[in-house]
């Protein structure tokens, strides 16, 4: 049910303007949702229900065992935009990140990486930067910087261990994404159902490299319990490019500052945001996020 202060937050983000009219529809509409103490958090809207119909993380795997790379990402993006995602997916989780001067600002990130399937019977799954601005666009949401990743990994209610496997030419294929996919699971032993978790993929992200490279993805992440990432801020690979060690989490292009609904990207030109959200100058967020 919709409450009045969620309708007040959809009547802002709808009132937006944005420099691209032709984006100007791809904005997140988060229904907010009432808690028993009052509290409002965002929820994906744009998201379809899942149906019953939909199938498994397994039975993906299984169909799209065989195909071409690229098939194989049109298929993915094709059962992600049909809501064939977990429900713990579409409640974001709060990230809270603190000004030299005290301020605070909430920002609301995906408790873990784009999957396919239900709750349980999940596959995270691999996606390329031109699948994972796909989903962004139609969804309204930002890939994540690295200084968000590192704020997630602080943050998260649970902290997995990476675990690299060989990297071999099998690396890309279904089933390694099946074999990381158990591994991930039997460590993570059921805990943190509900909760924030990191340290199992690198991240897709955005970087103001990627205008000297648009032909190539930005990867960061997959953090040690010491906080260090395995993976440094690369663009090695190109933008088709996607393994099993890689995963997508969206973030919300609104946050709270000091309660109040703000665009994040109004805030990269005060030096100490900046910091917290991307420590680059001139990141045009929005577009790394949703054009190829």
């Amino acid at each position: 049910m919709r409450t009045t202060a969620g309708l007040g937050l959809l009547l802002l983000l709808g009132s937006c303007a944005t420099s691209d009219t032709s984006l100007s529809e791809h904005r997140a509409e988060p229904v907010l949702l009432e808690r028993d103490a009052g509290e409002t958090i965002p929820w994906l809207s744009r998201v379809p229900d899942r149906e019953n119909d939909h199938e498994s993380g397994d039975a993906f795997l299984s169909r799209t065992d065989g195909m071409s790379t690229m098939d194989r990402q049109e298929a993915a993006v094709r059962e992600i935009l049909s809501g064939n995602i977990p429900e713990s997916l579409r409640e974001l989780a709060p990230l809270t990140l603190e000004s030299g001067d005290g301020a605070t600002l909430t920002v609301w990130v995906m408790r873990d990486y784009l999957a396919i399937g239900g709750e349980g019977t999940s596959i995270r799954m691999p996606l390329s930067l031109p699948s994972a601005r796909q989903i962004a666009r139609e969804w309204g949401l930002y890939l994540p910087t690295p200084p968000l990743v590192d704020a997630i990994y602080e943050q998260s209610d649970l902290k997995l261990v990476p675990e690299p496997m060989p990297p071999t030419a099998e690396m890309r294929s279904n089933a390694y994404y099946k074999r990381h996919q158990a591994s991930i699971e039997e460590q993570r032993n059921g805990r943190a159902a509900n909760g924030l978790l990191a340290g199992h993929k690198k991240d897709l992200v955005v970087s103001t490299r990627l205008d000297a490279r648009p032909d190539r993805v930005a990867i960061y992440g997959w953090h040690w319990e010491e906080g260090d990432p395995i993976q440094p801020l690369s663009l090695v690979h190109e933008a088709s490019y996607e393994d099993y060690s890689h995963g997508v989490r969206l973030i919300h292009p609104y946050g709270q500052l000091n309660g109040e609904w703000v665009p994040l990207v109004t805030l990269l030109d005060d030096p100490s945001w900046n910091r917290e959200l991307s420590g680059e100058a001139s990141l045009d967020w929005e577009r790394l996020s949703w054009r190829d």
